[in-house]
């Protein structure tokens, strides 16, 4: 809470401090949408693959998601 401002279990991607980096995997953009926090525990979003571009600080880093 402390880093990002937001409780654990309702971090957004969308809202962190603009020096903090988002990695994701590429292949994140092959699936049909993924499911984020929201800023609230009791909600999380739903977003096509596309809109990870849109999270400031986005990176896609090859091999974080190992098989």
């Amino acid at each position: 809470m402390e880093l990002t401002g937001m409780m654990i279990g309702g971090v957004t991607a969308f809202a962190l401090p603009a020096d903090l980096p988002v990695y994701a995997d590429p292949s994140l953009r092959y699936q049909e949408y993924v499911i984020l926090g929201s800023g609230s525990r009791s909600s999380k979003i739903k977003i096509s693959p596309e809109d990870i571009g849109r999270i400031p600080g986005a990176r896609f880093i090859d091999g974080l998601a190992m098989s």
